[in-house]
């Protein structure tokens, strides 16, 4: 029926316009406004009887189009004759075209004529008693083409909600219509009704004064620049929750106010000049989200106090003032958040700071930045994340001259350790690990940093921090506080770079530094010349001062071997020193009486002196077996072994390992098995060295009362050596495994570096190509005799990828790492979460040993081969807190898989091990075995040995163990699975997941490929 009837109305219509038409022409001026109006009226709604054709001349007059175009007669009235003609006459295009177009327009005038009564908005009810003639006006004026073309998809509800403002504010509507015409685009006609009012609502909602004023000053092809395309786009049609579409215009509305900022602080409020479109390209290209997260919490205020000044800009904006800028934006919003307390967000995604942080705050905050974060700590502090950037920020956010430099100075040091070729993975990894070290420098050290770097061009962080490791960043920080204090004494910039590198090697010293009040260092330090810095005695002066309280202006009342006694003084004596228990000058002069001056190391000297006057109650034995060259010769040969054996050695290259000894040769000299006797009589070999001495060279060594002949005593290879193991407290190998050919190594294939306490600095290289070289199997040891220490990352380098050698890192009594106390609360080296210490082997196989009990603490050890680890007391791995220990074997490819071997003899605990690499076995023995959070890898074939043979499991088993049993806590075998329908590792279960035959017949139900169990629970 509604076809019929608008047939009819165009029919009838067309008759009566040819009449209007004709009328018109021949007496236009004796018609009024009010006339023309009726007669308008009674065209559209008093039809002709005379059907007629709409030719092509009449097309476009303002009946025909407002008939086509849906316009009613209230409508029309209601605008009246005039308003209609100029409305039209702003109409262009085909008929259907202008009709649209009609349409649109009188749709706007509804929307605004209703503002103050949105309820009457697109119900064909234009509201006479508005000020039309202004409406009409103002929007015939305002609106362009593009913007009729772009309403002409939005209903009238969506007209009126961006005409909110009214109609002296169009200039504010034009925009929001250019907004969302440059977001949409041609997609705006594909959204359905309900979508498209959530786009307008939360469009319109989201654009405040700010972005408006900015947006105003822009073509809709630079909104279209900053929306972006492909992946950078900021795509409005992405999802039509309100929340995700306010962030997406806040994002778009914060790049305008940045462009429009920066454009008129290049031209001094004059845009005229200024190429928009370029610098909205530039904008668009450089800020990333982390940037635009930060700037939309500002107010264009904000941002104009932090850009650059036109001189700056008078060659034009590049990307480092856009860096510097939004860099110093992420900075003012990390501190604020911390001020504030809070990160919780607006629909729109900025910081709801609530009332706790206000707008006067967030103004001192941008003025502070802005006046001490400058463009050389932004380009290091832009390598970092905001959640790193928060790591760097102090407690609660404290924003003043000293935090904030101390803040910028941090990620400059930091900034140091990062790789001009880094992935963007790298990236994140390493500002993870940098920021949560570089955190810990404190305020003396950064000021130090900044002294220096302000001192001369020539002088940057990367010259101070040299080769220090970010685990000892600290030290990094010891060296920048002794050097600065260096800076106005006359030194040249050669001497300073000098004096920072020689600092580098002094562990002990720079571990001082790093805790000494600057005041007091450099009260220190007055007056020394900076080519004696790192003397002995001054550096004991600095000892002297932090340690036992020396007032530093009574240094010089100190005697370079009473400065001497001080530090060699124990921790006790020298804090009761500190207390005012004990005079210092008394102290060190009762050091030095008591024979301070006697050798550094005096184990060397008991030996030594015990070699001669021992050696002289079996002289006639010694003369038989010296040959040429007689008693004295033979004798000072044992000596320098002596000397080799009982030596301390700080090692960072092969040149400062010890002297490499072989077996072979060392049982040529007869000398050397009273030696032994000596050295294991005065403790030198360790608990066990007389035992088992005695054991290995029998009845006549024992004895003491005649030379033997080592030669004689030297077994071929190492495999008769298999029985000796009880002697050090070890339990014995099986029978297969003493008679096993694998065992067996010859003798003059073993090589000995040794040293009394070894210490590994941190970041060391050593190269064992040559020692552990293809060929015949081969047994490198570094030994100490007493302690071994590994500071920090250590490189063991070797060509031969065969699995022919084997090196050994093993100490007579602790083997440490990163300092020689492995009490998880008695140093901050193993307390709490400390990073990552790794020692990387590229040969095969890798051996690590020690008597008394070892302690991983997020050690991470990789080896192209097997890897044992044993210790004749506790072996424990990870913390309740430091849990990122891994253990890598069978990473040479050139290899079968290869097998993890962990022994100890009282209790393994482990508590957070990641096992990676090419695994075939993984081997654990000892009394008790107590386990968490390990996780074995899928291809491992597990053996766990303990006393008695039995498996305990569940959430109480790590805590409260049963001595004797394997105790398991969040176990899992990568090769063991749950039944989902995407299977992932589970805990281990006794009851689910294993068979309990009783004692040592405890195994998985889960076999590997080859028939084996994946883990098996046995006894000795």
């Amino acid at each position: 029926m509604s076809k019929y009837l608008k047939l009819f109305l165009l029919t009838a219509l067309s008759c009566g316009l040819i009449a209007t038409s004709i009328n018109a022409k021949e007496d236009d001026s004796d018609q009024t406004e009010e006339e023309e109006d009726q007669e308008i009226v009674n065209q559209l709604t008093l039809p002709s009887v005379v059907p007629s054709t709409i030719s092509s001349g009449i097309e476009s007059n303002t009946l025909i189009q407002l008939s086509s175009s849906g316009i009613n007669s209230s409508a029309a009235a209601a605008l009246g004759t005039a308003n209609l003609r100029l409305i039209t006459s702003k109409l262009s295009g085909t008929a259907a075209e202008r009709s649209a177009q009609l349409k649109t327009y009188v749709d706007v005038i509804d929307a605004y004529s209703n503002a103050d009564n949105t309820q009457r908005s697109g119900r064909r009810a234009i509201n006479s008693t508005a000020d039309l003639s202004t409406i009409v006006n103002s929007t015939v004026t305002n609106l362009s083409a593009d913007h009729i073309t772009t309403l002409g998809a939005l209903s009238v509800e969506n007209m009126g909600t961006f005409a909110s403002d009214g109609i002296a504010n169009i200039d504010n509507f034009t925009t929001r219509v250019d907004v969302t015409s440059a977001m949409l685009g041609t997609s705006i006609s594909l959204i359905d009704t309900t979508n498209l009012d959530s786009v307008i609502s939360n469009l319109h909602s989201s654009l405040d004064g700010d972005s408006l004023t900015a947006l105003k000053s822009l073509e809709k092809s630079h909104m279209t620049t900053l929306v972006g395309s492909g992946d950078k786009k900021i795509d409005l049609t992405a999802s039509f929750d309100a929340s995700i579409i306010k962030s997406s215009v806040k994002k778009f509305a914060t790049k305008a106010e940045v462009t429009v900022t920066f454009a008129k602080k290049a031209g001094g409020d004059n845009l005229s000049g200024i190429d928009l479109g370029a610098i909205a390209t530039q904008i668009h290209s450089s800020l990333d989200d982390d940037h635009l997260n930060a700037l939309q919490n500002l107010s264009v205020e904000h941002m104009d106090a932090m850009m650059p000044d036109a001189s700056t800009l008078a060659n034009g904006l590049d990307v480092s003032h856009i860096a510097h800028v939004a860099t110093k934006a992420e900075v003012v919003l990390e501190f604020a958040k911390a001020s504030a307390g809070t990160t919780k967000l607006n629909d729109d995604g900025t910081i709801n700071f609530g009332t706790s942080f206000t707008t006067a705050n967030m103004k001192d905050f941008v003025t502070t930045v802005h006046t001490h974060i400058t463009e050389d700590m932004t380009k290091s502090i832009a390598l970092y994340d905001p959640e790193h950037m928060n790591t760097l920020v102090p407690t609660g956010g404290t924003m003043d001259q000293s935090e904030l430099e101390h803040f910028g100075t941090k990620a400059q040091v930091g900034a140091t350790y990062f790789k001009a070729d880094m992935t963007e993975a790298e990236r994140r990894a390493t500002a993870l690990s940098v920021s949560a070290k570089v955190n810990t420098m404190d305020k003396d050290m950064t000021t130090s940093f900044k002294k220096i770097v302000d001192h001369s061009s020539d002088m940057n962080f990367a010259d101070i921090v040299g080769t220090v490791s970010i685990e000892n960043i600290h030290h990094a920080g010891a060296k920048a506080k002794k050097t600065s204090t260096f800076i106005g004494s006359g030194a040249s910039v050669a001497e300073l770079k000098q004096l920072a590198t020689n600092l580098e090697a002094d562990v002990a010293h720079l571990e001082t530094l790093a805790v000494m009040d600057q005041t007091s260092l450099v009260s220190t330090y007055a007056g020394v010349p900076i080519n004696n810095a790192t003397s002995d005695e001054n550096k004991h002066k600095a000892d002297a001062v932090h340690h036992s309280g020396v007032d530093p202006a009574k240094l010089g009342e100190y005697t370079p071997e009473m400065l001497k006694a001080l530090a060699e003084s124990t921790p006790e004596e020298k804090a009761d020193i500190k207390a005012g228990k004990k005079d210092p000058k008394d102290h060190a002069n009762e050091k030095h009486i008591a024979g301070t001056k006697n050798s550094d190391n005096a184990d060397i000297d008991t030996a030594v002196k015990a070699v001669k006057t021992d050696a002289k109650a079996i002289g006639a034995a010694y003369d038989t077996l010296a040959g040429v060259g007689g008693f004295q010769a033979a004798l000072e040969s044992s000596i320098k072994v002596a000397e080799s054996i009982l030596t301390d050695r700080t090692v960072s290259n092969n040149a400062q390992l010890g002297t490499n000894l072989n077996a072979d040769s060392l049982a040529s000299n007869g000398y050397n098995a009273e030696l032994i006797r000596i050295l294991a009589k005065y403790g030198a070999l360790g608990s066990k060295g007389s035992t088992l001495s005695e054991a290995v060279l029998g009845a006549d060594f024992k004895a003491f009362d005649r030379s033997i002949n080592l030669r004689d005593k030297l077994q071929t290879n190492t495999s008769s050596y298999q029985q000796f193991l009880t002697e050090l407290g070890a339990r014995s190998l099986n029978a297969d495994k003493t008679g096993n050919n694998i065992f067996s190594v010859k003798t003059s294939n073993i090589n000995l570096s040794p040293g009394a306490n070894i210490t590994f600095n941190a970041s060391s290289e050593i190269d064992y190509s040559n020692i552990l070289s293809k060929g015949d199997r081969r047994i490198a040891v570094i030994g100490a005799a007493k302690d071994m220490t590994i500071k920090g990352n250590l490189n063991i380098k070797n060509s031969n990828t065969e699995e022919n050698g084997v090196l050994v890192l093993g100490a007579a009594s602790d083997l440490y790492f990163r300092s020689a106390d492995n009490s998880p609360t008695a140093s901050a080296d193993y307390g709490g979460n400390p990073g990552v210490v790794s020692i990387t082997n590229e040969g095969a196989n890798l051996a690590l040993g020690s008597e008394k009990s070892m302690q991983l603490v997020n050690v991470s050890i990789k080896t192209g081969g097997n890897l044992a680890i044993g210790t004749l007391n506790d072996l424990k791995i990870g913390t309740s807190t430091a849990q990122q220990n891994t253990l890598s074997v069978g990473n040479n490819l050139n290899s079968d898989p290869d097998n993890l071997y962990l022994y100890a003899h009282n209790l393994i605990q482990i508590n957070g091990l990641e096992i990676t690499g090419r695994v075939d076995d993984v081997y654990m023995e000892a009394i008790t075995i107590n386990l968490r959070n390990v996780t074995f890898p899928s291809t491992a074939e597990v053996t766990l040995r303990s006393r008695d043979g039995l498996l305990n499991t569940g959430s109480s088993a790590f805590s409260n163990p049963t001595p004797g049993y394997v105790n398991m806590e969040n176990v899992k075998h990568k090769g063991i699975l749950n039944d989902a329908a995407t299977p992932v590792p589970v805990a281990l279960d006794k009851l689910t997941h294993f068979h309990d035959g009783g004692a040592g017949k405890i195994y998985s139900k889960v076999t590997l490929p080859n028939g084996t169990p994946a883990i098996q629970v046995k006894k000795f």
